[in-house]
């Protein structure tokens, strides 16, 4: 009676079946966090970037033109990729006794998008123009 010693050959392609969907999943796992880290930071920084793309174009509207309505652009070479786009509207359905000051006050959306990924972020607010 002999005796031998090893492994058939259905016990290897076994392990290596197991062996390669381990590996497969590593892989995907790894591609998903680093498309999560991309993510993360934009959200992070989108905020940011629209309060300075809003505070930019509050100054316009006070120094430059206050019946400015609408501005767009670029972060430059510190934020590749991200533009910012700004609606601004007066505001309506005031109360009569405070239509004097409805030239002061704007309804504002800004939109930042990331190219890279297709993402954007998006604020409503509204403002008050202190022009007097």
């Amino acid at each position: 009676m002999t005796s031998q010693k090893g492994f058939t050959l259905l016990e290897m392609m076994i392990a290596m079946s197991i062996l390669t969907i381990a590996i497969v999943s590593i892989f995907k796992l790894q591609g998903q966090s680093v498309n999560m880290i991309s993510s993360v930071r934009f959200y992070t920084q989108a905020p940011l970037l629209a309060r300075l793309a809003l505070s930019r174009f509050e100054a316009r509207l006070v120094a430059e033109d206050p019946e400015l309505d609408s501005d767009s652009g670029a972060f430059g070479e510190d934020f590749p990729g991200y533009e910012y786009s700004i609606i601004a509207q007066e505001i309506e359905d005031i109360d009569e006794d405070f239509e004097y000051i409805t030239k002061y006050i704007k309804t504002v959306d800004v939109t930042v998008t990331w190219d890279e990924l297709g993402i954007s972020y998006s604020i409503h607010t509204t403002m008050f123009l202190d022009m007097i």
